[in-house]
């Protein structure tokens, strides 16, 4: 009769063998991130198939790759719904007469105007359009305006500044602002005084 040791010899390296290839199998699927990795954009998405658990790894980058595209389309809602909010307090002030300076309900120029609206939102920016245009980000194309831009005029009168007068963009190829001779009011870039006077458009909103 053989020794049990010897008997049982042939399944403890058959287990050892397992553990091994499971030890092996699960360092492979554990995602190597540094210690300094804090957003989920910042972990790699692989495209190893040689996986021990290819289900398993696939899973797991479709799974993160939503949770990035669920991120992104969470960031790009709330910006359409600032812009909306903006856009409906500038409508607030429809009507309100222009003055050179005005910042206050009693009336209103076009840089004040875009400056007291923008304010309510936390957005900080300087009461003058030429001075407007250096913020954001530039949108040189009138088909790339996106809702809550700002929109720039040149030539409106006579001054040694390039830019003289600006607006906030609300869609439609419509703009809102404050002009001499309605105050604030709601214009078409298609119009015939402002079209041929139209520079170019910022993105405060990103």
């Amino acid at each position: 009769m053989k020794p049990y040791y010897k008997t049982n010899l042939p399944i403890l390296f058959l287990l050892m063998a397992i553990c091994h290839i499971m030890t092996f199998c699960s360092r492979r699927f554990q995602p190597q991130l540094s210690q300094q990795t804090n957003n989920i954009h910042d972990i790699p998405i692989t495209d190893k198939t040689d996986s021990c658990f290819p289900g398993i790894e696939t899973h797991a980058r479709e799974k993160l790759q939503d949770i990035r595209s669920l991120t992104a389309s969470k960031a790009s809602d709330t910006l359409k719904t600032l812009a909306d909010k903006i856009i409906m307090t500038a409508r607030n002030y429809l009507g309100i007469p222009h003055c050179m300076g005005g910042i206050t309900t009693q009336c209103l120029d076009c840089s004040g105007f875009v400056m007291i609206v923008f304010e309510e939102f936390g957005i900080d920016l300087p009461h003058n359009a030429q001075e407007q245009s250096k913020q954001g980000k530039l949108i040189k194309e009138k088909n790339d305006l996106m809702k809550g831009d700002l929109v720039f005029f040149h030539g409106t009168y006579k001054t040694s500044r390039y830019i003289t007068h600006s607006g906030v963009y609300i869609g439609d190829n419509r703009f809102i602002h404050t002009s001499v001779g309605k105050g604030v009011t709601i214009t078409s870039l298609d119009d015939t005084w402002w079209k041929g006077k139209y520079a170019f458009g910022t993105r405060i909103l990103n």
